[in-house]
């Protein structure tokens, strides 16, 4: 597997400033909108609610349920409590942007 690098909000952020052909002086307000957006999504899985975005995926809470486990550093059984996962299921074209095939 490829080493992949991590780009922050800041870097999208820039990135798509730049591919809009916009100066730095909107930046802000580029990173204003992108908050609100995602702390939108954050807010509407929390709440339970999928979030589908044509040509990028959906993101939902999935319930997990309680299972034991075992502390890793002392071999201990523990319960690990039921809780809430969020899923992100890829597009089709998200896939094939992946894959090179678009």
């Amino acid at each position: 597997m490829e080493k992949t690098n991590v780009i922050g909000k800041k870097e999208l952020i820039a990135k798509v400033a730049k591919k809009l052909s916009a100066g730095t002086e909107i930046i802000p307000k580029f990173e204003t909108f992108f908050n609100n957006i995602f702390d939108t999504i954050v807010e509407e899985v929390a709440a339970g609610n999928r979030i589908e975005i044509y040509g990028v995926g959906q993101f939902k809470p999935v319930g997990v349920a309680e299972r034991k486990g075992r502390n890793p550093q002392t071999g201990e059984e523990i319960t690990i409590p039921a809780h809430k996962k969020v899923v992100f299921s890829p597009s089709k074209r998200f896939k094939e942007k992946v894959n090179g095939q678009i």
